[in-house]
C-alpha cells in the first residue's frame, strides 16, 4: 500500500513570514505525517501520509491546524539591536556535525541525543567557563544548582502547560505494586525495549526541564530581594520536538548557562541593557558575525498568534542569531541564546518581592545554548584549532 498525499491550499491571508512557523509546528498534528514541506509558488502545504492512516481525519486535523495558526495573525518585522554581518566573509564551515561523527568526537545517542569528546566536548566545557567568569565579573552572581527534572505543578504556575504543551517530556517509575512490578520484569526480560509501560505506570507528577529558568523562581517564594539579585548556573534542558530534532541545533537534551535578574523594574532594565553590551563584546572577542534581534517563541499553534504577537510588540524576546550551515545548505542563522523580560509575571506568580516599595518583583534572564554556540563556533572558524583567533584557543582545556 503506497502513502497517501493530502495539498491543502494556504489561505490568500497567510504571509510568507509564516510559513516556517507553520512547518516548525505541523510535526504535532498527526504522528502519522511522514514528510510536511510547503510548495510556496503553489501556496499549498503538502503532507505525506504513512500507509493505512485515516487521511480523512488528519486532513481535517491539517485545516484545523491551518485555521487557528494564521488566524488573525499581524506581520511584525523584527528590530535589530545589534548586527556585524553585514561585514561576514561568507565562509562558514559545511557538515560539521558529520565531520565531528567522523573524527570520533560526536556520537548520536539517541532521538536528539548527543555525547560528545575531544576537540568539542572542551570547547564547549571552556564556552561555559568563560560565560561563567563574564556573568560573575559583570553582575556578581550568586551560584546555584538545580535538577533536571522539575514537578508537574511547578511546570504549570510557570504557564508552559499553556503556552508549549507539545515541548514537555513526562517522567514517570513503576507503581508500588509487587505482582505488577514481577509482571512488568517478565515481560520485559528477554526484549531489547521497554514495553506495555502504561499498565504498570502511574499519571506523572515530573517531567523534565523544558526552560533553565523555571526551578530559580520558587526558590524566592514569599521572599524579598531588596534592589535585586543575579543568580547563574549550567541546566540541563529538555525540549521535545518532534521530526524537527536534528543535528546540534535542535536536541532534545541540552545545555544551557543560565543568568538570572530579580528585582526592581529599573534592576532588570539595567541588566537588560548590560547583557547586550556583554554579548556584543562575546561576539566581537570570538571573532564571530550575528545579530541580536527581537523573536518569538513558537507557542502551540491555538495560542501562538496572541503570545507571539505579544513578545515582538513588545521586545521582551531577544534572540542571538549566529549563521551556521548544513552540507549543501544555504547560510541560515540559528538562536545561540536569547534575552527574555518577564515583567511581574514569576514575581506575582511566587509572591516575590522587591525594592523599598516592596512591590512584585520584576525579572529576566539570558541564556546560552552550549550546543548551538559550539556549533557555531566550529562553523565558523572550523575543526582545526591551531587556526582559531587565541581568545578560543585559551577556553581548551
Amino acid at each position: 500500500m503506497a502513502r497517501s498525499r493530502i495539498v491543502l491550499r494556504l489561505d490568500e491571508k497567510v504571509d510568507e513570514s509564516l510559513f516556517s512557523e507553520i512547518i516548525k509546528q505541523s510535526v504535532y498534528v498527526s504522528e502519522d505525517a511522514e514528510s510536511i514541506d510547503i510548495d510556496k509558488k503553489e501556496r499549498t502545504l503538502i503532507v505525506d501520509v504513512s500507509e493505512g492512516a485515516d487521511t480523512k481525519t488528519i486532513e481535517d486535523k491539517f485545516s484545523r491546524f491551518l485555521s487557528v495558526i494564521s488566524a488573525k495573525f499581524r506581520k511584525m518585522n523584527s528590530k535589530i539591536y545589534f548586527s556585524n554581518l553585514e561585514n561576514h566573509p561568507l565562509e562558514i564551515a559545511e557538515n560539521v556535525f558529520d565531520i565531528l561523527v567522523e573524527k570520533g568526537w560526536l556520537f548520536p545517542i539517541g532521538h536528539g541525543q548527543v555525547a560528545l569528546a575531544g576537540l568539542p566536548l572542551n570547547l564547549l566545557k571552556g564556552l561555559d567557563r568563560r560565560l561563567e567568569t563574564e556573568y560573575k565579573k559583570r553582575f556578581r552572581h550568586q551560584d546555584r544548582y538545580y535538577p533536571a527534572m522539575i514537578r508537574a505543578d511547578l511546570l504549570y504556575k510557570c504557564g508552559y502547560f499553556d503556552s508549549h504543551p507539545d515541548a514537555l517530556t513526562f517522567v514517570s517509575h513503576l507503581k508500588e505494586d509487587f505482582d505488577g512490578i514481577e509482571r512488568f520484569r517478565v515481560q520485559n526480560s528477554s526484549n531489547g525495549y521497554v514495553r506495555n509501560t502504561k499498565d504498570f505506570t502511574p499519571e506523572p507528577e515530573y517531567c523534565l526541564n523544558p526552560a533553565a529558568c523555571f526551578p530559580s523562581y520558587e526558590t524566592f517564594e514569599g521572599k524579598k530581594v531588596g534592589e535585586g539579585i543575579t543568580i547563574s548556573w549550567t541546566g540541563r534542558v529538555f525540549r521535545y520536538e518532534s521530526k524537527n530534532i536534528q543535528g546540534l541545533d535542535r536536541l532534545w537534551e541540552y545545555n544551557v548557562r543560565e543568568l538570572v535578574a530579580i528585582g526592581p523594574k529599573e534592576f532588570v532594565i539595567d541588566f537588560k541593557e548590560r547583557c547586550l553590551r556583554m554579548i556584543e563584546e562575546l561576539i566581537s572577542e570570538w571573532e564571530l558575525y550575528g545579530k541580536i534581534e527581537t523573536a518569538a517563541d513558537s507557542f502551540f499553534a491555538t495560542v501562538h498568534t496572541a503570545k507571539s504577537f505579544w513578545q515582538k510588540a513588545t521586545d521582551s524576546k531577544l534572540e542571538i542569531k549566529l549563521p551556521v550551515k548544513r552540507d549543501g545548505d544555504e547560510i541560515r542563522e540559528i538562536a545561540a541564546g536569547s534575552i527574555n523580560i518577564h515583567g511581574t509575571f514569576f514575581g506575582e506568580r511566587f509572591s516575590i518581592k522587591a525594592g523599598v516599595k516592596e512591590e512584585h518583583a520584576e525579572s529576566a534572564c539570558l541564556g546560552w545554548g552550549l550546543e548551538r554556540l559550539l556549533f557555531a563556533v566550529l562553523a565558523r572558524h572550523g575543526l582545526d584549532d591551531s587556526k582559531w583567533p587565541e581568545s578560543l584557543r585559551q577556553l581548551l582545556i
